[in-house]
């Protein structure tokens, strides 16, 4: 992601030429997470602009660089002072979203031909570059790029593909360091507006989201090709983090990128966001830890995602819910009183549907929890009885609250894991991989943890198999 601080010259319009029609001096600022505000001074007798509401803005740093700013809105500024026998006022701008690289109007935001984006992490995920070392290991021999997604379509509008661009420099005269930037490019056959190629991006985070598992994944870049405008795109990231991890590596992922099967997956991932829709809308949140200020809070933000997933998944049968209202009426037809019957029609409006603790069940048998876990048919029952119970307690409270708190933190945590084996096993993915077996080990530690409380005899022991799967993956590994 771009930043900047810098002077520049703003205006609040554009002429029919193209250029803007006056040009304030202003200074503006772009932060890490994307948050962009610029700052003026301006003789408080022409004031006409703070009539505005909401407006774009377009400008120029001192460096040439052109930008637009769209969604802008003044933020009040007590600051007041005189020069020259004037009264200036200081003013503030914020705003949705800055296009660098040119001055566009709305109109050019419906015509996106193309667009370059690139994820925290990508780098690793695309292993780039294949170096030859020499036998000594004092020399090496950068090769072609190792890895590359064919350009292939992802629906019957949109091709995927991707973009590498590498930079070498010595420092000291002796240390030579690569940059390496991986782009996934998307090319559209009938241009689209921006708005539909964020989504393509959004449902292309998620995809890293999961298959990373535990990492924040942010746009690094993003970039738009619009008659023959380019333009990277820079909004605020919120729950942002400059600090990436640095342990990182083609171990963490739980998909590691491969030409034979890359279009197939990502292709699953893209029906399965047309499947499930919103679900995926807040899969990031409910995946990333201490989003919720209450334990109570994430574990309903967690159950209700499982519930509405399993209601797409396993929908109620329709001869199943025939069955039901046919039952119903013959009640109703059997009773006197008109209030009675309506009362009756009332409670059971939206009864038929399946009880959630039984699609959980098929949710659960279907990703061979019961295998995974270790556990009798018993203990499986009591699993989903407790999620079942503590989600009724929390949504119909009442003065006798039963639930535990402390086993409450490893219930979400098995959730949260559960959710990462869900998408696996939908996207078909069975090559073995330590990040994988960290989510199994994660989701027992969890269930265990759950249902009792001998914390240090569970934390040994799991301690002991860490070692023991680590070693055994390592003597398995073609590079070991």
């Amino acid at each position: 992601m771009t930043q900047l601080d810098q002077d520049c010259f703003i205006s609040f319009e554009l002429a029919e030429n193209g250029f803007p029609v006056s040009a304030i001096p202003a200074y503006i600022v772009i932060s890490d997470d994307g948050k962009t505000t610029i700052t003026f001074h301006q003789n408080e007798r022409n004031p006409h602009f703070r009539e505005l509401e909401k407006f774009n803005l377009y400008g120029q740093t001192v460096k040439n660089e052109k930008f637009t700013f769209t969604g802008c809105y003044f933020q009040p500024m007590p600051n007041k002072f005189s020069s020259n026998a004037l009264a200036v006022e200081s003013y503030k701008i914020t705003g949705q979203k800055l296009y660098l690289g040119d001055w566009i109007e709305d109109k050019d935001l419906q015509n996106i031909d193309k667009a370059y984006v690139r994820f925290s992490y990508l780098e690793y995920w695309i292993d780039t570059f294949d170096f030859n070392w020499d036998d000594d290991y004092n020399s090496f021999e950068v090769k072609n790029i190792k890895k590359k997604i064919e350009s292939f379509d992802i629906d019957e509008n949109c091709t995927l593909s991707t973009g590498s661009q590498y930079r070498q420099k010595i420092i000291d005269n002796k240390k030579l360091i690569f940059d390496t930037e991986n782009f996934l490019h998307l090319t559209f056959k009938s241009k689209i507006e921006v708005k539909k190629v964020k989504r393509y991006i959004f449902i292309l985070k998620n995809f890293f989201n999961i298959i990373i598992p535990n990492e924040k994944i942010f746009y690094e870049e993003i970039h738009f090709y619009t008659k023959n405008k380019s333009l990277e795109l820079i909004e605020k990231q919120f729950h942002y983090t400059a600090q990436k991890s640095d342990s990182i590596s083609m171990h963490s992922f739980l998909y590691n990128y491969h030409p034979n099967d890359i279009q197939t997956v990502l292709q699953k991932w893209f029906l399965l966001e047309s499947k499930y829709g919103v679900l995926f809308d807040t899969l990031h949140t409910i995946l990333e830890a201490n989003n919720y200020g209450y334990i109570e809070s994430e574990f309903i933000a967690l159950v209700q995602w499982l519930e509405g997933f399993c209601r797409i998944k396993y929908p109620t049968n329709k001869a199943e819910v025939e069955s039901f209202k046919l039952r119903v009426d013959s009640i109703v037809e059997e009773l006197k009183n008109e209030e009675d019957k309506k009362f009756i029609k009332n409670i059971t409006e939206n009864k038929h549907e399946t009880p959630f603790k039984k699609q959980l069940k098929s949710l659960f048998k279907d990703n061979s929890i019961k295998d995974l876990l270790e556990i009798n048919s018993g203990d499986f029952d009591r699993l989903i009885q407790k999620i079942g119970n503590y989600r009724n307690q929390i949504t119909h409270p009442n003065e006798s609250q039963e639930y535990d708190l402390q086993k409450m933190i490893y219930l979400n945590r098995f959730i949260k894991n559960f959710i990462f084996i869900v998408f696996r096993n939908e996207l078909e993915l069975n090559e073995p991989s330590l990040a994988y077996d960290d989510i199994k080990r994660n989701l027992v530690f969890s269930y265990q943890m759950m249902k009792n409380n001998n914390a240090k005899e569970i934390e040994e022991k799991e301690a002991e198999k860490v070692i023991n799967s680590l070693d055994s993956f390592l003597q398995k590994s073609p590079e070991s």
